[in-house]
């Protein structure tokens, strides 16, 4: 299977019709067709659901999609870094990272860095920790931010930052109005929550919970705090989450105060898979944030 052919079936997968996928593409329609037609003939497997107004994929298709897309992604980021080789202060450095920790920490580390190296360029991939650890495992990043509890054994790693566990509540709940910088855990009894979705975080959080709230309400588990703070907003429930989620609220509407007694805290990575050959960029960047004070413990 050809580069050129994979791409033109993520085309038509992604347009989900061959007029407009040829128009995207910039051929004719016919040889489009051919080349798919030929395409699921070669691996044997039929790709598309014809009949319709719309093209739909089977299951081989979805799956090729899939695994086509990171295919392409590591190809291109394969000849990114084949370009940068020798190049002391340029290239392009790809980094993953959750949204709490790009909003944050990852901002922080990135302005200052761009200070000493300008010509430098980022490319940032934002998602879950799920998706962040997945770009990370297949080597889609150069290095990424990663929250414990995680398996660090296959990596490099800084250290960059402990933050506590809290909730994000409305700032007229009773419970922000209690105390301005704590709740204890006790307090939590019977109050809707919103976990996170990762298994491992539910996992330690729940082993954490459970030494002060063995019984409790959970409403909600999430996988991007961004998308729920209006059912907090809205005072459905509170959300559990890291000091870091302060960077999406507006206080007006919603607080943060710090869980006490016991409190938990969680730490912050950034890994990059032990032994990989790096750009000079990011070997450049990775030494950077060795030497940044922002990781030392306190």
């Amino acid at each position: 299977m050809e580069f050129r052919t994979l791409r033109y079936f993520l085309t038509v997968a992604q347009e989900r019709n061959i007029t407009r996928a040829a128009e995207k593409l910039h051929m004719a329609q016919p040889p489009l067709t051919r080349q798919i037609q030929q395409l699921e003939q070669e691996l044997g497997v039929p790709l598309l659901i014809r009949g319709g107004r719309q093209l739909q994929l089977t299951e081989e298709g979805r799956f090729l999609q899939q695994r086509g897309t990171e295919i392409l992604q590591l190809m291109e980021k394969t000849q990114q870094q084949l370009g940068q080789i020798g190049q002391n202060l340029y290239g392009t450095i790809s980094l993953g990272t959750t949204e709490a920790s790009g909003a944050t920490i990852l901002s922080e580390l990135v302005a200052a860095f761009h200070e000493t190296a300008p010509h430098i360029r980022f490319q940032i991939l934002a998602g879950d920790g799920t998706e962040s650890q997945n770009r990370l495992e297949q080597n889609l990043v150069d290095m990424g931010i990663v929250r414990e509890p995680f398996n660090l054994e296959p990596y490099d790693y800084i250290l960059l930052r402990r933050e506590p566990w809290g909730i994000l509540c409305r700032a007229d709940h009773p419970l922000a109005k209690q105390n301005p910088e704590t709740v204890a855990l006790e307090q939590l009894r019977d109050i809707p929550l919103m976990l996170p979705m990762r298994q491992s975080i539910q996992d330690d959080i729940n082993r954490w919970l459970g030494q002060g709230l063995p019984e409790r309400n959970v409403f909600c588990l999430y996988r991007s705090t961004f998308s729920i703070l209006g059912l907090a907003e809205k005072g459905v429930g509170v959300i559990l989450a890291t000091q870091s989620a302060q960077a999406f609220i507006d206080p007006a509407k919603l607080a943060y105060r710090t869980i006490v007694e016991p409190s938990h805290q969680s730490r912050l990575f950034l890994a990059k898979r032990r032994g990989q050959i790096m750009t000079p960029a990011a070997s450049l960047f990775w030494k950077f944030v060795q030497e940044y004070p922002l990781h030392q413990e306190t």
